[in-house]
């Protein structure tokens, strides 16, 4: 019995004695991405350089207008038998995002909104007029969110 002690005192010892040298190891020489994150802005660190190239079609994202979105949505419009009733824009992280109001044949009213970034709806919430209504006239052409 007095063999296994000395066994685990020695175990507990080098156990104690691993984790405080990789303690150490951690605050002495910290990682890239811990230097990344407290590097100053005036100098940007290596990692901060690479991850900024890119392809020149990367770089420049293509921005699809008001008029853009508003014809994408009164062609979906068409294929789903409503009628588009109103746009507005607002900023979502100082993003475009075009939102539209469209009634349906049956009287549902829809909001649907639609990114600069691609012309597709990024989504789309039905209900009945009065209620839509409400919502769309609490949100001001041109809000930031």
């Amino acid at each position: 019995m007095e063999k296994f002690k000395k066994i685990l005192k020695i175990v507990g010892i080098t156990v104690v004695s691993l984790f405080a040298f990789l303690v150490i190891l951690v605050v002495a020489f910290p990682s890239d991405s811990v230097a990344t994150e407290n590097a100053s802005e005036d100098k940007p660190s290596p990692v901060k350089q690479k991850q900024k190239e890119s392809t020149p079609s990367e770089r420049v994202p293509i921005r699809f207008s008001s008029s853009q979105a508003e014809q994408f949505m009164q062609n979906l419009c068409l294929d789903l038998n409503q009628t588009l009733m109103r746009k507005k824009t607002i900023y979502v992280d100082d993003r475009k995002v075009y939102m539209f109001m469209s009634v349906a044949e049956n009287g549902m009213t829809c909001v649907s909104t639609v990114s600069e970034i691609k012309l597709e709806v990024m989504s789309s919430d039905c209900g009945d007029t009065q209620t839509k209504i409400n919502q769309w006239n609490a949100i001001q052409d041109g809000a930031r969110i």
